[in-house]
């Protein structure tokens, strides 16, 4: 599930007479040219996901024998991409996100100059099912729709039943809105879909795989940085400062969670020019106003109720009085601008006194504009506190397995260091495992007619090192098809390698470096 499937690359196709293609299915989200609504079949029962284009292995196959397959069959890799640059430009990424990550997972054979290079993919003779989601809008900035990424993943669950197979799921993509702890609507859907038809509640033949997310390289980093953690205390607030930076045009966002059983909180947001909006208190909001025009609002804290998903076992804190604040802002600045952030105990609400009350503030990921959360005045170094719970809220599910990066460009392999940090808000232990994310050697996408394969050298991140995983699971998967869910996350984190004298679990690499050797042993044994 990603952005970006070459389709016509010679790694995804198979060694038969006229290099059939080895993807089962691509379904392009966005509407084009032609409309052939993808649907599926599974026990006689169809499923129409309703938008977007379905591509056939036959449709490929035909597209392929073509001078130019990616015009006969009306799909640009390219297009419809997740950075803020098209990939292959100068300003943009080497090649398509999503023709990376499916490289690591189950790329085949692949040729430099006549040259056949090993090792491919993890598991490469794998078939594969691609679902190209779209990007979604939020006035200039490029987001992710979750509604989007859960119906990619029922498409390939319901592929994987009418042809009696399991799969596992690869989803490098993330956002940081939402509460980050294991009980969002997106962790409760992807669990129900995980537990629901062939596989039962115990989710034979089915794994969900997401990244942890990557964390800011800027330099400073703290420019955008997008966490921050604070404990507000009944009589002393906290103040951190929201960066805007120079000709960002996007909607900026941030998210402010916390459990309150006994008491609120309220928030103050100062301008550049020492206006003061607030303090919003509880079931509150107010607009934003610059220079006389709307620049974005203020929601007060609101209830975001908890609900059970069948099959799961609630979380231990299930039951607490989750509370959200809500910040927006949309303008445009010629100079980075610092606005400041007040965060309060709201004076009146049922509390055992003092009031003690911590809570996590998220900005939004916005790849097209530079914005960030700084606790200092000047920015300096990210402070520790903010470091932890630094991972995207997809990566907080119990029953998605969350891959942390590390470098293995180095012997012994050392730690990236921008690898997103766990553990998620309520002090669940994710990541769960970690995996090669720096300086991987990947197949560029839309290669020229004709020429040696070129290959793009030194991306990086949690995007790449979760495929890793992906691709050692659809191996389990072909000795132990029916294998559940937890079979396969205890087979993951228990065979995994620790680095030098880290203890059983870390912020950053979870129970260790993945051991795809051992995870098979496991299920061999």
């Amino acid at each position: 599930v990603d952005f970006g499937c070459d389709f016509a690359h010679p790694s995804f196709r198979t060694a038969a007479p006229g290099n059939p293609s080895r993807i089962a299915a691509l379904w392009d989200q966005n509407d084009g040219p032609t409309v052939l609504r993808p649907m599926v079949t599974v026990e006689g029962e169809t499923f129409h996901f309703g938008h977007g284009r379905l591509f056939t292995t036959k449709e490929i196959n035909t597209a392929l024998a073509s001078p130019d397959p990616y015009k006969a069959l009306t799909y640009d890799p390219h297009a419809n991409h997740c950075s803020a640059f098209e990939p292959g430009t100068d300003n943009g990424p080497k090649g398509a996100h999503g023709t990376f990550v499916m490289e690591v997972a189950a790329g085949g054979g692949r040729t430099v100059a006549g040259e056949v290079l090993r090792p491919c993919g993890v598991a490469s003779k794998a078939d594969i099912v691609f679902v190209q989601v779209r990007p979604a809008w939020y006035g200039d900035r490029r987001s992710l729709d979750l509604n989007d990424v859960v119906k990619a993943i029922a498409f390939v669950f319901h592929v994987a039943d009418s042809r009696n197979a399991p799969c596992v799921v690869n989803v490098s993509l993330n956002t940081m809105s939402g509460p980050h702890d294991g009980d969002s609507e997106f962790d409760h859907r992807i669990s129900m879909l995980l537990r629901s038809g062939k596989a039962g509640v115990e989710a034979r033949g089915r794994s969900v795989v997401v990244a942890a997310g990557s964390l800011p390289d800027s330099a400073p980093q703290s420019l955008q940085w997008q966490h921050m953690a604070g404990v507000a205390t009944e009589g002393v607030g906290v103040e951190f400062s929201w960066l805007i930076g120079r000709q960002d045009t996007t909607l900026n966002s941030i998210e402010i969670w916390y459990d309150a059983p006994q008491a609120w909180l309220q928030l103050t947001l100062v301008s550049p020019d020492g206006q003061r909006l607030g303090p919003i208190q509880p079931g509150s909001a107010e607009d934003i106003f610059c220079d006389g025009q709307w620049c974005g609002c203020i929601i007060g804290s609101c209830a975001a109720p908890e609900v059970p998903t069948p099959g799961v076992p609630p979380p231990a804190t299930s039951g607490v009085d989750r509370q959200c604040i809500y910040l927006e802002l949309e303008i445009e600045v010629e100079v980075m601008q610092m606005w400041r952030v007040i965060v309060e105990v709201a004076p009146g609400s049922p509390q055992a006194s003092p009031a003690r009350i911590a809570f996590d503030a998220w900005l939004e990921r916005d790849d097209d504009g530079p914005s960030g959360l700084c606790r200092y005045d000047p920015p300096q170094a990210v402070d520790s506190h903010d470091l932890a719970r630094s991972i995207g809220t997809m990566s907080c599910g119990a029953d998605a397995v969350v891959v942390g990066a590390y470098s293995a460009a180095f012997t012994p392999a050392g730690r990236w260091g921008l690898s997103g940090n766990g553990p998620d808000r309520r002090l669940v232990c994710k990541p769960d495992v970690s995996a090669p994310g720096h300086f991987m050697t990947l197949v560029r996408s839309r290669r020229g007619q004709g020429e040696a394969e070129p290959l793009a050298l030194g991306e990086c991140g949690t995007s790449f090192a979760a495929p890793f995983v992906s691709g050692t699971i659809a191996c389990v998967y072909q000795i132990a098809p029916n294998a559940t869910l937890a079979q396969v996350q205890a087979a993951v984190t228990e065979t995994a390698i620790r680095m030098g004298n880290d203890p059983t679990w870390t912020p950053d690499l979870g129970r260790g470096m993945l051991d795809p050797k051992g995870v098979l042993r496991y299920f061999l044994s």
